[in-house]
């Protein structure tokens, strides 16, 4: 999962092997932990279109105080500070400076990987202009860079999203509109009930 983004993260613990490993894949995630308390706050929105992407249904509208540019920027800032203030002390407080620098530009690099996957909802002030370069419509490009787009109901061979993100997307959307469930949920519904039969012995209910 987030291949593009943990891939930083590793690149990152090699240019600063005194930072954990789980500190720098905090760092390269953490707009992206910050946005499902958000949503549940009510403070950001989501909905799903179907079709909207051919990697992602997700309708990103309003993600403001996580997303934006001005958001990022203020973000990467706080964790290097608290990282420079709350990081080890065993380590000269240069050492520590440029471990901080360095993971509040893996803060930073989420937004840069999104623009590049998303379509134009990626804000730079809270409430636009908006840019995207859409590479989640181009799945050989968007895979590598952020796997998590196949939240979508559409195939791919990228990996399923994280577990908890459909429930996280759901409770934010109570008062949206739910779209039917596609065909193939149905053929994969009638599938497991054909099965369940077969193991019960009980006749085929096909049709």
């Amino acid at each position: 999962m987030f291949v593009g983004h943990y891939g930083l993260g590793l690149a990152g613990k090699k240019l600063s092997p005194q930072v954990s490993l789980g500190t720098w894949f905090m760092a390269v995630q953490f707009l992206d932990l910050l946005w499902p308390i958000f949503l549940l706050l009510g403070w950001e929105h989501v909905r799903i279109v179907p079709g909207l992407m051919k990697l992602s249904a997700l309708d990103l509208y309003d993600y403001p105080i996580s997303h934006s540019l001005v958001g990022a920027l203020a973000w990467s800032f706080l964790f290097a500070t608290a990282y420079q203030v709350l990081g080890r002390r065993a380590t000269t407080f240069r050492t520590r400076r440029r471990a901080a620098i360095l993971l509040g530009l893996g803060v930073f690099s989420h937004w840069i990987l999104d623009v590049l996957v998303h379509r134009p909802d990626v804000p730079i002030l809270p409430h636009g202009p908006y840019i995207g370069l859409g590479l989640w419509n181009v799945p050989p490009w968007s895979c590598p860079s952020n796997p998590a787009s196949t939240s979508s109901a559409s195939s791919s061979t990228c990996d399923p999203p994280a577990p908890g993100t459909a429930s996280v997307v759901g409770a934010s959307m109570s008062s949206s509109p739910r779209s039917p469930p596609s065909g193939s949920w149905e053929r994969s519904a009638r599938r497991r009930h054909l099965i369940r039969d077969r193991w019960r012995g009980e006749p085929c209910r096909c049709g």
